[in-house]
């Protein structure tokens, strides 16, 4: 009789992947709120909420775009998609998120199966899954997606993490290009890339960051190159994230970056169902000094289930 592979890790790698990616990205990313929410996002403090003002079809928005210099959000639906009227109930009649959708984009709805614009767009956008937020650039080009439901409260700090990024990339490009050295632009530009996953301007720019920064003085390249391993985590590419994640266990800057590259280390062995490897990784999430308790319990956690999994 066969011998039971070793599955059960795997099947959690999905969803450990996405608690413990949130977690990183809560703890280095802006998530403002108020008075600041305005600011990043423009909006004028003395002007009220109000509905969400929805173009008709995608070639006004992008022409909108155009003049007016703004990002186009498209929220692809279905008729039969649940979360959909969620987002439609409980999400965009909110005032918080009225006031960033009017403010800093051009809205626009496609039904992806009824309406011969959203059925093309879908295509072209390789949309597979609903709802499907994507943020465009005024030319049309994708610069994130929001898959699935999101409340309202995280789906405003999104879109304003976005908006921020957008606005400051065309000013760090400057800094970077007046400063080839400018350690602190080559990080953010990293992160914008990775966060819009293109991991080709991504590896570019922490490529040209390793070089001004050798000994990661800044922090600045640990923190990048951790944030690129997670982005092909994500993807569930074991082979690209590997090495980059090592690396960033190897130069991290505090017990956080340490604890999360092994971690994440110990999720690519999942994927690759080498059990040995995943166990070894979580017991250093557990030696790494000064690792936060919230991610030494994970670790524990994750141990646990792969050592009672079936071998």
């Amino acid at each position: 009789m066969q011998r039971q592979r070793w599955v059960a890790p795997v099947a959690l790698t999905a969803a450990l992947l996405a608690a413990l990616a949130g977690a990183w990205a809560a703890k280095n990313r802006m998530h403002p709120s108020g008075s600041a929410v305005d600011a990043i996002a423009g909006i004028d403090p003395n002007i009220p909420a109000k509905p969400i003002e929805w173009t008709t079809g995608y070639a006004s928005a992008l022409k909108r775009a155009k003049a007016e210099n703004r990002l186009i959000l498209v929220d692809f639906y279905t008729d039969w998609c649940g979360y959909c009227k969620k987002l439609d109930a409980e999400v965009y009649p909110t005032p918080q998120v009225q006031r960033v959708v009017n403010a800093s984009f051009i809205p626009v709805r496609l039904n992806a199966e009824k309406e011969k614009d959203g059925i093309e767009q879908s295509v072209h956008f390789n949309v597979t899954g609903f709802p499907c937020i994507l943020i465009l650039d005024d030319a049309g080009n994708e610069l994130y997606r929001i898959g699935g439901y999101m409340a309202a409260e995280p789906f405003t700090k999104s879109l304003v993490s976005m908006v921020a990024a957008a606005r400051a990339t065309p000013e760090l490009l400057a800094r970077v290009k007046a400063n080839p050295n400018d350690v602190d632009a080559l990080g953010d530009l990293t992160e914008i890339y990775v966060g819009q996953h293109h991991p080709d301007k991504a590896q570019d720019i922490l490529t040209r960051l390793t070089k001004v920064d050798p000994d990661n003085r800044s922090g600045k390249v640990s923190k990048a190159t951790l944030q690129m391993g997670e982005m092909y985590l994500q993807d569930q590419d074991a082979e690209k994230a590997a090495p980059l994640l090592q690396r960033a266990a190897k130069i991290g800057k505090n017990g956080m970056e340490v604890g999360y590259a092994h971690i994440s280390l110990a999720l690519c062995a999942a994927i690759r169902n080498d059990k040995p490897a995943a166990i070894s990784e979580l017991q250093a999430v557990q030696a790494t000094p000064d690792v936060p308790k919230e991610l030494s319990d994970k670790a524990a956690q994750m141990l646990q289930r792969i050592q009672h999994a079936p071998s």
